[in-house]
């Protein structure tokens, strides 16, 4: 199906569930998956590695673009500094389950920012297409007021 507006074929259309394929994508089916062992497509760029789960039941891309390649994970506490919305904390890579459908695991990535904050991504032709919580340009200084009240 072509978008008439843009003369161009859509990025994916989904089909019925029992299928469990994306059109136009080289994922066939959830037998045929090495998901999350490895992507189940090729990511079109170069600076992401793929990442397994400890508990090797989720995967997904890895995006560094934070200041400090090399993060030190404390073994003294489990509880990484908050971001600005629940699941966005630093780390260098994911610490939560992402959850998605097997059809769309594979395009996600956790986006570690300059700061080293990190966050789920959507990757749609190497591109981040969506990311899951917006950075507030003043979240810092709502976080402070936060802390104020409560002291």
């Amino acid at each position: 199906m072509r978008n008439l507006a843009t003369q161009q074929e859509p990025i994916y259309e989904w089909k019925p569930e029992s299928d469990n394929q994306i059109v136009g994508d080289k994922y066939k089916n959830e037998k045929n998956s090495l998901y999350p062992l490895q992507s189940d497509r090729p990511l079109q760029r170069n600076d992401a590695v793929w990442f397994i789960s400890p508990c090797k039941s989720y995967g997904c891309w890895i995006l560094n673009k934070s200041k400090k390649k090399f993060v030190v994970v404390s073994n003294h506490t489990n509880i990484p500094e908050q971001g600005w919305s629940e699941n966005v904390y630093k780390s260098p890579y994911p610490l939560h389950n992402h959850n998605s459908p097997l059809a769309a695991a594979s395009r996600l990535a956790w986006y570690v920012d300059e700061e080293g904050f990190g966050q789920y991504v959507m990757l749609i032709n190497g591109e981040i297409a969506t990311f899951t919580s917006k950075k507030p340009k003043n979240w810092r200084m709502l976080k402070c007021r936060k802390e104020e009240e409560k002291s």
